[in-house]
C-alpha cells in the first residue's frame, strides 16, 4: 500500500525465509535493500523511463471504484472499475490485490501489466468464508502470501497463482476477548522470517484491552511471541530500521471521534528488546491516529488524527526534532495518508462532505487537488511502477 495500508496500509522486508523460499528471496533482495511496506510500489522492470501509476480506491459506502493516478502529471485518469464499496487496494511487488471486505468477503487479483486498461486487468475474484472481512496481505513469494482476516479467528496462507487457494490455516482464537468472534486482526507486516500480526482485541467493538502484536514464523505460521502495546484499538504498523511503529485510535467518544488522552497515539517497538513505548500520545496529537505513513529519508511521520466524525486532521511528526506541525489545509483525511518516495509527495484521501478528492502535498509546490468527474471519496492507495 499501503496502504497502500495502504495505508493501507503496513511495511515489510523481502529477505531469506529458509530453504523453502531462498530462491525467491534472493531475487527479491536485489530489488529491495531496505524495509518496505504494503504501500511499497511494485517494480516489474523499473528503469530510468519507468512509469509510476497510483491506484486509488474510492467509496461512498454504497459504491466502490478503483481509479488511476498519473504520478508524474499529478492527474487522475477518467477510467475506473467497480468493486464492493468496502474494499482496499494493496500492492506487493508485482502483485496487485483488492480486498473486498465486510459484506462481500472476496479477494481479487489484478494483472499488474494490464493496469492501464482496468476492464481487462482482473485475473480472478475468489470468495472467502462468510464473515472473513479480509484486512491485510503480505507476499513471501509469487506463490505464497499471508492473508489477514478481521472477522474470523484465523490467518490464511494462500497461493495467489492458484486463485488464492488456501494452503494453511493458523488458529488465532486464543487471542479472542470476551464473546467476540475474532481477535480483530487489522494489519500484517513481514521482516525477514518473522510475520507480525496486529490485533485490536475488541469486545463488541469496544477496546477493553490494549492492542497486541503477535510474532509468527513466516514459513509455517507458528506463534513465536507476543508484544503488548501501550495503546488501545491499534490501526496500522510500519517497520523501519529495526523498529516497529504502531498507531492506535483508542475508543470512540460520543461524537464518533477520539479523545486527546494517553490511551492512543504513535508508539515505537524496538524489535530486539520487544519493548514498546509511546513517542506521541493523543494528548500531544489532539486525538487518536486512524492511519499514518513515513518519509524514512526525512525521518517524518504523517498521521491522520481523528478528532470527531468528519474532522480528521493531518499532523506532521518530525522524529529528528520531535516537533509537530498541523497541516490545516486538510479537513477530513479519514481516507488515507500515503508518502511516495519517488515523487517526494504526500497523498491524502480527503473525504470532506462538500468536496472530497485527492490532495497531493509537496514541500516545494504546496497542495494540489486532483479530481475527476463523478469521483467517489478516496479511501485507500497504492503505487505500481512499470
Amino acid at each position: 500500500m499501503t496502504n497502500s495500508h495502504t495505508q493501507k496500509h503496513s511495511y515489510f522486508h523481502w529477505s531469506s525465509l529458509r530453504k523453502k523460499v531462498l530462491l525467491w528471496s534472493a531475487l527479491s533482495a536485489l530489488l529491495l535493500l531496505h524495509a518496505c511496506s504494503s504501500e511499497t510500489p511494485s517494480k516489474p522492470g523499473a528503469s530510468e523511463t519507468s512509469k509510476h501509476l497510483g491506484l486509488i480506491f474510492t467509496s461512498d459506502y454504497v459504491n466502490g471504484e478503483l481509479r488511476l493516478l498519473d504520478i508524474e502529471k499529478r492527474k487522475l485518469l477518467e477510467t475506473s472499475l467497480s468493486f464492493h464499496s468496502d474494499s482496499k487496494i494493496i500492492v506487493q511487488e508485482d502483485q496487485v490485490f483488492i480486498l473486498e471486505r465486510f459484506g462481500a468477503d472476496n479477494i481479487v487479483e489484478l494483472d499488474a501489466k494490464k493496469m492501464k486498461n482496468l476492464k481487462i486487468s482482473v485475473l480472478y475474484q475468489s470468495a472467502l468464508e462468510e464473515g472473513a472481512n479480509p484486512s491485510s496481505i503480505v507476499s513471501i513469494s509469487p506463490t505464497e502470501a499471508w492473508l489477514g482476516l478481521e472477522g474470523l479467528p484465523k490467518l490464511l496462507k494462500i497461493n495467489p497463482k492458484e486463485k488464492a487457494k488456501v494452503i494453511k490455516e493458523v488458529d488465532l482464537s486464543a487471542f479472542i476477548v470476551g464473546d467476540n468472534l475474532s481477535p480483530n486482526l487489522v494489519d500484517l507486516a513481514l521482516q525477514g522470517d518473522t510475520l507480525w500480526a496486529l490485533l485490536q482485541r475488541l469486545d463488541s467493538y469496544v477496546p477493553v484491552l490494549n492492542g497486541l502484536v503477535v510474532m509468527l514464523d513466516a514459513v509455517d505460521g507458528r506463534v513465536l511471541d507476543t508484544i503488548a502495546l501501550q495503546g488501545k484499538n491499534p490501526t496500522q504498523m510500519y517497520i523501519e530500521n529495526g523498529s516497529l511503529w504502531v498507531s492506535s485510535l483508542g475508543a470512540f467518544n460520543q461524537k464518533y471521534g477520539s479523545d486527546a488522552d494517553s490511551t492512543r497515539g504513535v508508539e515505537k517497538i524496538e524489535v530486539k528488546t520487544k519493548k514498546s513505548s509511546f513517542v506521541w500520545t493523543g494528548k500531544e496529537l489532539g486525538g487518536g491516529v486512524s492511519s499514518f505513513t513515513m518519509d524514512t529519508k526525512a525521518q517524518k511521520i504523517y498521521a491522520s488524527i481523528t478528532e470527531e466524525d468528519g474532522n480528521t486532521k493531518v499532523m506532521e511528526l518530525s522524529l529528528k526534532e520531535e516537533k509537530l506541525k498541523h497541516h490545516n489545509t486538510v479537513r477530513d483525511a479519514s481516507g488515507f495518508v500515503f508518502w511516495y518516495e519517488h515523487s517526494q509527495s504526500l497523498y491524502i484521501g480527503d473525504r470532506s462532505y462538500d468536496r472530497a478528492g485527492l490532495l497531493i502535498y509537496n514541500k516545494s509546490a504546496g497542495y494540489v487537488r486532483a479530481e475527476a468527474k463523478d469521483m467517489l471519496p478516496p479511501s485507500s492507495m497504492a503505487v505500481i511502477e512499470f
